[in-house]
């Protein structure tokens, strides 16, 4: 949006790697005025990713990634962020740590 010039801070048209805080600055996408309470809800989101899948958003070698993993509501315009990296051939099942004396 802000490379579309759809954004505008405090009247000018902004552009990427400007800063705003929403309690002082106005903000408008589209013409229309949007504070700090229009954010989504945020939500965390647990998973075990399976062999194969990896653990980004996008893959340039066309691999599934987590995101093909969720419903569809959930994969794109949500604001999804995948943090922590296990490669295409790790899982995520936890394994508990073995005492060694």
């Amino acid at each position: 949006m802000i490379l579309d010039g759809r954004v505008a801070l405090n009247g000018e048209i902004a552009h990427l790697g400007q800063k705003a805080d929403p309690a002082i600055d106005r903000i408008e996408i589209d013409g229309v005025m949007v504070g700090a309470d229009d954010r989504p809800k945020a939500i965390y989101l647990l998973l075990n990713k399976p062999v194969g899948v990896v653990s980004t958003n996008f893959d340039p070698q066309n691999r599934p990634t987590i995101l093909n993993l969720l419903p569809p509501e959930l994969r794109y315009g949500q604001g999804i962020h995948s943090v922590g990296r296990l490669d295409a051939d790790s899982t995520g099942h936890f394994c508990s740590p073995t005492m060694v004396s």
